[in-house]
């Protein structure tokens, strides 16, 4: 099981999965699962709260080619986040966990997996105090997606999780995330059809999306699921 938390915040990819509570952050998340860093909303040159620093951080950091810089942005903007765990704040916990997310794919080993205990920490946080969460349920079903059936992976149990989600989904971000995982679970059971029908569903709300243009790639160059 200690196997299984470590290996399933390591295999997640930044996605736009949360559901934060601030409107001008839901249009901020939904600008962003549209098309990266284009057209997204402007928060306001007042507001320098560590919720906008984290995402304006996350947004350059999804911009930025080099994992070195990537890095650099994300672990910045990262030591000035700390109690995090004793928070109240979701937005707070949920932008630090997009953070912290994306820079396990930039950082050593050992970073990798303290930031990815510190992920699991924050999340759970998140479920406690709101059990619908979209994230939970979507990070969820990654895990089991992506975990080997020995250490407690299951196919099954991922497909649970995505139609939870999917069923929870308000925000257009949230459905589409919904629906890209769902064609990620159909494209690693090799059902074709539905794949394609996940695929066009994600396509119709978002056509340019960057997550989903992300799980195209990866599938097409590697033949796995995101």
């Amino acid at each position: 099981m200690k196997f299984f938390h470590t290996f399933f915040f390591m295999v997640l990819f930044s996605s736009s999965l949360w559901a934060y509570q601030s409107t001008e952050i839901k249009e901020f998340m939904n600008a962003e699962s549209a098309e990266c860093g284009s057209g997204v909303p402007l928060f306001s040159e007042s507001d320098e709260s560590p919720t906008v620093r984290n995402l304006l951080a996350w947004s350059l950091a999804r911009q930025t080619v080099g994992k070195t810089e990537k890095y650099r942005i994300l672990s910045a903007e990262l030591e000035d986040d700390k109690n995090l765990e004793e928070s109240d704040d979701i937005d707070l916990m949920l932008s630090a966990a997009e953070l912290m997310f994306d820079i396990v794919y930039c950082s050593r080993l050992s970073e990798k997996i303290s930031y990815g205990k510190k992920s699991k920490k924050l999340f759970e946080r998140v479920l406690s105090l709101q059990p619908d969460n979209v994230s939970a349920m979507l990070g969820l079903g990654i895990g089991f997606l992506h975990t080997p059936a020995i250490f407690g992976g299951s196919n099954e149990k991922a497909l649970e999780w995505f139609l939870k989600a999917q069923a929870a989904a308000v925000e257009p971000y949230e459905r589409y995330a919904a629906d890209v995982w769902l064609s990620q679970y159909y494209f690693k059971i090799d059902d074709e059809q539905n794949y394609r029908l996940f695929v066009d569903k994600a396509k119709t709300l978002f056509p340019n999306g960057y997550l989903l243009n992300q799980a195209l790639e990866r599938n097409e160059n590697e033949r796995k699921p995101l």
